[in-house]
């Protein structure tokens, strides 16, 4: 097959199906968490073979997990509580094997960086935890307010002691925070960062191309050079790259494809993660496509294996993270979530000597229950991956292959032809679909700013892409306010008697009519707002025109701003009551009027 170039048209290579659904004959054997504490992102296997994930997704201080190997036991440590960041989950993003330090590495997405110490830790403590926050390691006081979501954590496989990260979030004030990558030596240390994507070289302005890059998955490869996906399509498109020097990229544009623009208004995630070959290849997992690539070592062509040619059961799966195990071989997570469950399954991919020819496949389907978030190899032989939880009734678990890596024997036999899997001494399983129920949460948002007449509030819903938060946003008052619409005096004492006589009479049986009528009077603004899984935005909420009227008259109002999210059975559940102050802004002097002559 002849190289093709960067700037060729992408080649979708269909594989003969024997080959491309082949089950290996070792069936996943699961070890769970205890119901309550799912599984959040990452994984990592220690020096002892014992293996980490993170799990507790929105407490002031989230756990990780710990599966003792050897008897089976999981264990839990909260990771040290750190100030309140004023935004978003303490989600554990991330966790990596640092083996110089024989340490855990985690990432939060509130910019917290961390390490946990195997030998000295103890259950349901902090005990041998190290963590900062990165905000706080940083010179720049403009930097102060803004806490960076670590995306990803790599460490240098050659064991220099170093750990690279992404910084997914990003802001447009200098000195542009965010939307990098950095590295560590030690959690207690202070990071070195990188140039913003955005703001590369000496310039102080902004690539309005590269701004919310999102750097995401991130890799360091056999030489000690990081390289990172830019998961943003944006607008030249999906980008691999890895740093020059401090203020410079070197960037590998990835073509778009058919039917899936990477650019002008679209804004979806396409390129997720990456691992580095033991050729120095790039293997990287694109979403939108629902695709596996590699990017050649001499970087000139690449090729890309579609989802539905590897195993058509796979075709509506998303792949969610890649890794490279200790024998050159390559695995995927596969996640298809509750509408498609055949998708749900970890993916072996081998790859070839010669550059023309196609790599190979096995698949293992996990099922429906069974929906995979990260992956990884310990070193020993096996690959373990994390199975998040299909509901909170239920058990987030560690997922092994084992023996799969470095001699595990594939059955070029039938395909699975379901979604179960084969538990350890047990018979095939048959999932059945519980129904379906939202499993995204909104965390409470951070405090809101007020600018006029319009509250700005960061919020983000937790839970995979496919879920969704459905949010209302209200302002109200909840309490006399001069020149409160239905009150005829602005004198305070007849007007909190004018609201207490409405509040008796409301105890009455109300008129569908007259109830409406006094709701609206409450609300002084509102905004419905639909996120995905893992988005986070800033709302907007302004004052409705009576509230501007309000605002208008007595140059400050002082409201209640309430958050609730409402439940697929559409019951609300209020996350966040706060009180803003609205101010009115002055207007500017007007220039003195021409006398006529």
């Amino acid at each position: 097959m002849p190289r093709i170039s960067l700037s060729a048209t992408l080649l979708l290579v269909v594989l003969a199906l024997s080959a491309a659904a082949a089950r290996a004959d070792v069936a996943p054997q699961y070890f769970d968490l205890p119901v309550g504490h799912p599984a959040a992102g990452g994984i990592a296997a220690d020096a002892d073979g014992d293996v980490w994930l993170g799990s507790g997704s929105r407490s002031d201080a989230p756990e990780l997990a710990r599966l003792r190997v050897a008897t089976g036991a999981v264990e839990l440590y909260p990771t040290p509580k750190l100030p309140d960041v004023g935004c978003c989950a303490n989600l554990v993003r991330s966790l990596t094997f640092e083996p110089s330090r024989r340490k855990i590495w985690f990432s939060q997405a509130d910019g917290i960086v961390g390490t946990a110490n195997p030998a000295a830790t103890v259950p349901g403590t902090s005990t041998g935890f190290e963590a900062v926050l990165l905000r706080t390691q940083l010179n720049n006081v403009a930097r102060s307010a803004f806490s960076p979501d670590v995306a990803d954590l790599a460490a240098d496989p050659r064991g220099s002691g170093t750990v690279w990260f992404t910084e997914r979030s990003t802001t447009n004030v200098d000195p542009f925070p965010g939307a990098r990558i950095g590295s560590m030596s030690n959690a207690a240390g202070v990071p070195f960062e990188y140039a913003n994507i955005a703001v590369q070289g000496t310039s102080r302005s902004i690539d309005s191309l590269r701004y919310d890059a999102q750097p995401a998955g991130i890799a360091v490869g056999p030489d000690g050079k990081p390289w990172f996906a830019e998961s943003d399509p944006g607008n030249p498109g999906w980008r691999l790259a890895t740093p020059r020097s401090a203020t410079v990229y070197d960037e590998i544009s990835l073509p778009c494809g058919v039917g899936a623009p990477c650019s002008g208004s679209y804004t979806g995630t396409g390129v997720t993660d990456v691992a580095v070959g033991a050729d120095n290849a790039l293997w990287f997992t694109n979403e939108l496509r629902r695709e596996i690539g590699r990017l050649s070592p001499d970087r000139s062509s690449f090729k890309a294996y579609r989802l539905a040619d590897i195993d058509p059961a796979l075709a509506a799966g998303r792949p969610f993270a890649v890794t490279t195990a200790s024998d050159g071989t390559i695995w995927a997570a596969i996640y298809g979530g509750y509408s498609s469950a055949a998708a749900n399954a970890i993916v072996k991919i081998t790859p070839q000597t010669r550059e023309d020819a196609d790599a190979g496949f096995n698949v293992w389907r996990l099922g429906f229950e069974r929906q995979p978030l990260a992956v990884t190899d310990d070193r020993r032989g096996n690959i373990w991956f994390s199975v998040s939880a299909i509901s909170s009734t239920t058990a987030s678990s560690f997922g092994r292959l084992a023996g799969v890596v470095g001699g595990g024997t594939p059955d070029p036999g039938n395909r699975d032809p379901g979604g179960g899997v084969t538990p350890p001494g047990g018979t095939p399983a048959t999932p059945v679909p519980p129904p379906r129920t939202v499993r995204a949460t909104a965390t409470p948002p951070g405090r809101p700013t007020v600018s006029g007449d319009t509250a700005t509030i960061d919020q983000i819903c937790v839970g995979p892409p496919e879920d969704k938060c459905s949010l209302v946003y209200i302002i109200s008052a909840h309490e006399y306010v001069t020149g409160f619409p239905n009150t005829r005096t602005d004198d305070r004492d007849r007007g909190t008697r004018a609201l207490a006589s409405a509040s008796a009479a409301a105890k009455k049986k109300p008129t569908k009519r007259a109830a409406r009528r006094r709701t609206r009077a409450l609300i002084l603004g509102q905004k419905f707002v639909t996120l995905k899984g893992g988005q986070r935005a800033k709302v907007r909420v302004t004052l409705n025109a009576a509230g501007r009227r309000l605002l208008k008259r007595s140059g400050k109002l002082t409201l209640y701003l309430t958050a609730t999210q409402r439940g697929a059975d559409g019951v609300g559940k209020r996350i966040k009551a706060v009180k803003v102050t609205f101010r009115a802004k002055r207007a500017g002097r007007r220039a003195p009027a021409k006398k006529r002559r």
